[in-house]
Parts: structure tokens; C-alpha cells; sequence
């Protein structure tokens, strides 16, 4: 079941019915109801007549490879972060019992199949795009991670699975995402949209290389801060780097640059609307022929919305800090 909140579109790609305030996120029905909760459904109680099973899947393939000490978990829906995470938790949990050499858990989103998004318990109750494009239900998440343990279980005791006779592919359209490699590269990577501070989040842009040519095998983007000892420190949360290589630091492709061999990139800081004295900066990591690249510091006592700046103490209340 789709849920309304799908025509609001995601939260960095807003949809012409969300910008014209035709649709809004964030309200859940008030009366919780079967699997689905809290969820509006697109079309009404008229959804129920529709054969959606022909668009999505009403069977999911899962798959497990085991890599040396690595799990790799295919499965046919978008995963967010939240979900991930616990789906490689009670993955490795199980795992230790089994393999005890296996230390990492990879998932393979939309594999073999495609049947919207994964989400939390928390997740979907808000039913905001994520929570809306899961289609069967609030326990899903709970429902997939205990077929992956007892698949791990038989894959230890070596049981045979049913496989079917002939698998039936349906293809639905193909597109090329890498661009040509460019031969020459004309230009300079420059910061060109210095940080600017939300609620939620702290917003930078850049150019660099293009698309394909930018190695993301290794840290690129992080935050730093200026501490006590009057140096820059690089900042984590959670035992986790606030770099792309954690989970609070997102790096989006924004298209080419009018420069040949050059892209346009953002980095996005989620700060969950937290509270510090401290200024920070985004360093860029120096890749091929350009050097590391610092942004200008900011705080949080920069925050805005729009063009309307907000003073720290009123930002400090806003907050409830």
C-alpha cells in the first residue's frame, strides 16, 4: 500500500504538488489500523481494487554471500540508514554463533527486484516519503531480518533452498549515469556555496571532478572544529567520524560543471539541531592533481531559514535548549 505522503517526493528532490502546498508531509492518520498503521493510503480504500502485486512484487528474492569475513545481504527494496543498521546488527549477531571469522555486513539494495523502501518501526509512523514507499507494513524490517537470520542458520547447516524452475525477468528501462571520461580538465576545484546553516543541517558546495572521475573509496569530505588548545580537530559522534565515510555527513552529485572534466557536488552536515559554542569548517580531501581545500568557519549561532538570519538566543530557544 502506497502511502500519501509518496507525492510529497524525497526531501532533496521536492515535487511540484509539495512546492505548491497541494500536499504536505508529516500527518499520519490518527487511528492505527491493521499492518499499515498509521498510513494514508494514495488513492483511499480504491487502492485495495488495484492489482499492485503486477507493479511490485508480492515475493521477495533475498540472498546471503559470504566473502571471507564479509556478509553481503541482497535485498530488493531502498534501505535507509536506521534500517541498515539493525538489519547488519542481528545479521552479525547470528553470524558470530556460525562464522566467527565474519566481522562485516555489506547490504545490496535493489537486488533483483525493486519493492520500495525499508524503513524503522519509527520511520514509518512518521510517513513521511520513506515511511509512505514502504508497502507492507510497519513490522517489514523486523519480518526481513528473521529471514536473513534462519537463512545464515541453513547456510551453516548446509540445507538446500527452494530455487525456482526459471526465473522470469522483466525489464522496465536502462539508462547510462556515466558521464564520457573527459580526456582534459580545465579549471580548479573551488568551494562555490560557503556553509550555510539550517535547523537540521549545515549545506556546502563545491567543484571538483566529475562524476566517475572523483575516487569515493576513501574519506573525502570532513567537519572539523577549533578546540580548546586553539587547533582544528576532526569531529565525531557517536565513535564516528563526521566524514562521508560515517552516517551524518551526506555527499550528493549535482551535475557537470561548465568546466570540462569538472562536477558540482554538495556536502550536507545532518545536525539533528544540536548546540555548540564551537566554529567548525568542512575540509575536502586532496584528490589526483588538486590539494585539500577549507571552507569558512561557521557556528551554529548562524543558523537560518531563507534569507532571515536568526539570532543564537533565539535559535537557543527555538530548540528548547
Amino acid at each position: 500500500m502506497v502511502g500519501w505522503q509518496q507525492l510529497c517526493g524525497a526531501s532533496d528532490c521536492r515535487s511540484i504538488l509539495y512546492k505548491t502546498g497541494l500536499v504536505k508531509e508529516y500527518k499520519p492518520r490518527l487511528w492505527p489500523k491493521g499492518e499499515h498503521t498509521y498510513k494514508n493510503p494514495i488513492l483511499g480504500e480504491a487502492q485495495k481494487l488495484l492489482k499492485l502485486t503486477q507493479l511490485m512484487p508480492s515475493r521477495f528474492v533475498l540472498q546471503i554471500l559470504k566473502i571471507g569475513s564479509f556478509l553481503i545481504l541482497a535485498l530488493p527494496t531502498e534501505v535507509t540508514v536506521a534500517a541498515g543498521r539493525s538489519l547488519k546488527n542481528s545479521a552479525l549477531l547470528k553470524a558470530k554463533d556460525c562464522y566467527p571469522e565474519v566481522r562485516h555486513a555489506v547490504i545490496a539494495s535493489v537486488s533483483n527486484q525493486y519493492a520500495g523502501y525499508l524503513t524503522t518501526r519509527k520511520e514509518y509512523n512518521e510517513q513521511s516519503y520513506e515511511g509512505a514507499s514502504n508497502l507492507y507494513g510497519v513490522n517489514t524490517l523486523h519480518y526481513l531480518e528473521y529471514q536473513f537470520v534462519q537463512m545464515i542458520q541453513k547456510m551453516h547447516c548446509h540445507e538446500t533452498e527452494f530455487r525456482p524452475a526459471q526465473w522470469k525477468i522483466h525489464p522496465l528501462w536502462e539508462k547510462q549515469h556515466f558521464p564520457e571520461p573527459a580526456h582534459f580538465i580545465t579549471g580548479e576545484r573551488v568551494i562555490t556555496g560557503q556553509p550555510e546553516v539550517y535547523f537540521d543541517r549545515i549545506v556546502m558546495e563545491w567543484e571538483d571532478y566529475d562524476n566517475g572521475l572523483l575516487p569515493l573509496d576513501k574519506e573525502l569530505v570532513k567537519v572539523q572544529f577549533f578546540n580548546s588548545l586553539s587547533q582544528w580537530e576532526d569531529l565525531y559522534r557517536d565513535d564516528l567520524p563526521v566524514s562521508d565515510q560515517g552516517t551524518r555527513l551526506e555527499i550528493r552529485y549535482l551535475g557537470s560543471s561548465t568546466k570540462q572534466g569538472l562536477g558540482r557536488w554538495r556536502a550536507t552536515w545532518w545536525t539533528k539541531n544540536q548546540v555548540s559554542l564551537h566554529l567548525f569548517r568542512f575540509l575536502i580531501q586532496p584528490r589526483g592533481k588538486f590539494n585539500a581545500l577549507v571552507s569558512d568557519t561557521f557556528q551554529f549561532s548562524d543558523i537560518h531559514t531563507g534569507k532571515q538570519r536568526i539570532p543564537c538566543k533565539e535559535f537557543l530557544k527555538q530548540v528548547h535548549i
